[in-house]
């Protein structure tokens, strides 16, 4: 392994980091309908309310919120 290999492994390492840290704060402003129902930022279908109850904040159905963990 070469110098170039290893200043590619941090700023790999660098980089994922970066994204966790974003991922792990989302800044999406919630998105409502026009009947007050809250949409998924990702696949935009409305977001149940037992999920609201359980996370009001939510900005991501259960299925999106699980696949964005599952990319950390």
């Amino acid at each position: 392994m070469d110098d170039a290999d290893r200043a590619q492994i941090l700023i790999d390492k660098r980089l994922e980091r970066s994204l966790n840290e974003v991922l792990s704060h989302p800044h999406e402003a919630p998105l409502d309908d026009e009947g007050g129902n809250r949409i998924c930022v990702e696949c935009e279908l409305i977001i149940p309310v037992k999920r609201l109850e359980a996370v009001p904040h939510a900005v991501r159905c259960v299925r999106c919120q699980e696949v964005i963990e599952g990319q950390r």
